[in-house]
């Protein structure tokens, strides 16, 4: 251990102690069943985003009998409930733990070309382990993201997510409930990257203020905002730790589910809500899907819909390391103050009650996600699959406890790149995102166009482009800011933003997931849709799908709320 580490032990040691003992003393779990009954009005397989809202909506009408169920447990109420603490939970027992296949277009910098796609294991789902940014969902995104399936377009669409956030960020008549509380932060640093966008002049590049789904300084899921509010509802039982392994049906209408206890039965409908990996595999293991590959596998076909586990899409982002000299980033000698433990103990604010992104500036193709902060090398390293040499070398100052520094995520708001989830030959899942198969997808990272009338001329403004105008404004440099350009092996190329070998080496090398996993079971018409507009599956009955694995193409990043949206309007045609 060296010399930093000691001096700084005794103070963790405390912080660590003070904060666990505190949630272990507040601790508010949902109470989960140990023997189900025979048979529910709704069963909701799934206990994440979608999940939890399903649950508590289906549950408001008492001749409803519901059973919502979670193949994980209670998410650890500690490092889920303070916002700052979120990646302690990746690669833990809260999380699948999913890795993707070797990439064969990216993820050289990774350890065996694979990306860590971390996905909540409990109830709250990723919802639980995700860092509670909320961005982009208002009236005219879910009229442009939406319109196929939410039919309230126009002031009515905003019916739904008024549901979820309060009026003074979504105004209807009807008054909200279960409100998705949301927090607004004025970091130094956000009041930068403004005057920064204010100083180029470009109205196609807009700042967007760090808005964070974070109540009394701590994470507000559906998990809190929905569920524990219904959890003393005599007809809504909650089944944790059991995983569902395949749908019975009869007659092509699903009438009840099969776990390794047991079996329950539903009387209406089954709701498949377990996310974008584990819906279609569960729909796979039982005989929905591609029909060929099915009989390859020995699983018989109850419906034969080949865009199962398909048209899986996820925004990728390249991570840019900013050097900066005022004291304005998030340090671990910050975090580490015994000042700041008692600010957020005592007044639930400061760093621990706050996301560690700070602003959030997009062109028409393109964002940056400002992390204000440097990421110590544990856990990061491990969380992220991300080679020692690769790591080190992107993030120069991971080892260190009072560097400023603050992180840019460039990456590109709609990939093109479509990936998959199947069964293999022993009937376990296999992911393939198929990062940066599409070579647009590297050029609107690296070199993307656009008309702008602004110049009266097509310009270059791709994400990595964006994030050194940013880095280079005379806002950012008056706080001393400058790019790190990594010498990454193999990358053997003049290090300039302005060379595109370089970029495009460096971004198949290093770029990484934003855990925006979706679309593999998409609604639609077309020939491999899974679902139709009211989230039946196709050629089914009793059986809708209802979270992020339905929506068609890639949103605005951070779909969080976007799946609660979704939710909120499915259990309207269930009620």
């Amino acid at each position: 251990m060296n010399n930093l580490s000691k001096k700084y032990l005794i103070p963790i040691t405390i912080a660590l102690s003070s904060l666990s003992v505190y949630y272990l003393w507040k601790s508010t779990d949902v109470s989960c069943i140990s023997y189900p009954n025979a048979s529910y009005t709704y069963i909701i397989v799934g206990g994440g985003t979608a999940g939890c809202v399903l649950a508590s909506r289906l549950s408001e009408n008492p001749h409803n009998r519901v059973l919502l169920i979670e193949a994980g447990g209670h998410i650890n109420n500690f490092y889920s409930s303070i916002p700052s603490l979120f990646v302690f939970l990746q690669k833990s027992k809260d999380d699948w733990s999913y890795d993707s296949t070797s990439q064969k277009w990216s993820s050289f910098g990774f350890k065996q070309k694979k990306q860590a796609l971390a996905r909540g294991k409990g109830l709250g789902g990723s919802g639980e382990i995700n860092c509670v940014i909320y961005n982009g969902i208002h009236r005219d995104t879910l009229n442009n993201n939406f319109s196929n399936f939410i039919r309230g377009c126009g002031p009515e669409t905003c019916h739904y997510l008024d549901k979820l956030i309060p009026p003074q960020h979504c105004t209807t008549t009807r008054k909200p409930h279960f409100p998705l509380y949301l927090k607004r932060s004025s970091p130094k640093l956000g009041e930068v990257a403004k005057q920064a966008v204010e100083e180029l002049g470009d109205p196609s590049i807009r700042y967007h203020e760090a808005l964070s789904t974070i109540f009394k300084g701590e994470r507000w899921s559906t998990y809190r905002s929905h569920l524990i509010p219904a959890i003393g509802r005599p007809n809504l039982h909650i089944l944790c730790n059991v995983e569902v392994v395949k749908i019975i049906f009869e007659n092509r209408k699903a009438i009840g589910l099969q776990y390794l206890d047991g079996t329950i039965y539903s009387e209406k409908e089954i709701i498949i809500s377990a996310g974008s990996i584990n819906t279609p595999k569960l729909l796979l293991a039982s005989g929905v899907g591609n029909k060929t590959e099915l009989d390859k596998l020995g699983i018989s076909t109850i419906a034969n819909l080949p865009g199962v586990g398909l048209n899986l899409h996820d925004h990728f982002s390249m991570p840019i390391y900013v050097h900066i000299q005022a004291p304005l980033s998030v340090t671990m000698l910050k975090m580490l103050n015994l000042k700041e433990i008692f600010n957020y103990l005592v007044y639930r604010e400061g760093l621990y009650a706050s996301s560690p992104v700070m602003a959030i500036v997009k062109s028409r193709r393109s964002y940056n996600i400002m992390f204000a902060g440097s990421t110590p090398e544990e856990p990061f390293l491990s969380v992220s699959n991300y080679l020692p040499q690769t790591f080190r070398t992107l993030l120069p100052f991971s080892n260190s406890f009072s560097k400023e520094g603050m992180i840019l995520l460039a990456g590109c708001r709609k990939p093109k790149s479509r990936g998959f989830v199947k069964l293999d030959v022993n009937k376990e899942v296999v992911v393939d995102p198929q990062y940066l198969q599409h070579e647009d997808d590297v050029r609107c990272i690296q070199e993307g166009g656009y008309q702008t009338q602004m110049y009266l001329h097509k310009l270059h403004i791709s994400a990595v482009v964006l994030a050194s105008k940013i880095v280079n404004s005379t806002a950012f440099q008056n706080i001393g800011a400058s790019i790190h350009l990594p010498e990454i092996e193999n990358c053997n190329y003049t290090r300039s933003f302005e060379n595109e070998k370089y970029l495009e080496c460096i971004i198949r090398t290093s770029a990484i997931t934003s855990y925006h996993q979706a679309g593999t079971c998409a609604m639609g018409k077309h020939a491999l849709a899974v679902v139709d507009d009211y989230f039946r599956v196709h050629n089914l009955k009793g059986l809708r799908v209802v979270d992020g694995s339905v929506i068609p193409k890639p949103l605005n990043n951070f779909p969080n709320t976007a799946v609660a949206v979704i939710a909120e309007y499915a259990a309207t045609l269930l009620t």
